[in-house]
């Protein structure tokens, strides 16, 4: 039996028997790769996002943790047309996006247009130097000595991200 509904992230799905498969994009019938309507509005998280949808950025998220859909959502309102937001929760997330699923379960991913990748606070200072207004602190976290705290903060923040939900 198939009924159709929308999820918690607003995202319509089609439900069987086997359980909620993505509706398929008909913007890009070729494109194949689960996204995530959470970044607020940001058309290039929705299920019309693709890999050529001309984002310089792709930002994976743990979908099941409310703190991080919140943040993924502060992302792409801020961002906007530079990022594209990606929920891992999503069935087939990992194998379209050719990711590992230990490393986005710890910490947010961050790819750029090219393949290069960034993890944790990495990814975090990446995304601040994005933005026009946040570049300067998205520097300065890589300078060292401040990007080992930023890794220790980061890390301590994944660690309780869960907890977090409440105040995101």
């Amino acid at each position: 039996m198939l009924t159709t509904r929308t999820t918690w992230m607003t995202m319509p799905v089609t439900s069987t028997d086997q359980g909620p498969v993505p509706r398929a994009d008909t913007k890009h019938p070729e494109a194949t790769v689960p996204t995530c309507q959470a970044a607020g509005g940001n058309p290039r998280s929705g299920l019309d996002a693709s890999p050529d949808d001309g984002a310089s950025l792709t930002v994976f998220y743990d979908g099941t943790c409310a703190f991080c859909t919140s943040q993924a959502s502060l992302i792409g309102r801020h961002l906007g047309k530079v990022v594209r937001t990606v929920s891992t929760a999503l069935p087939d997330t990992h194998q379209a996006w050719g990711l590992d699923p230990v490393r986005t379960s710890g910490e947010i991913i961050v790819r750029d247009s090219t393949g290069r990748e960034w993890g944790g606070a990495d990814a975090i200072a990446r995304l601040l130097r994005a933005s026009p207004r946040l570049a300067i602190l998205g520097r300065a976290m890589t300078l060292p000595g401040i990007r080992q705290v930023a890794h220790l903060g980061y890390r301590g923040v994944a660690r309780i991200r869960h907890r977090l939900a409440r105040w995101s």
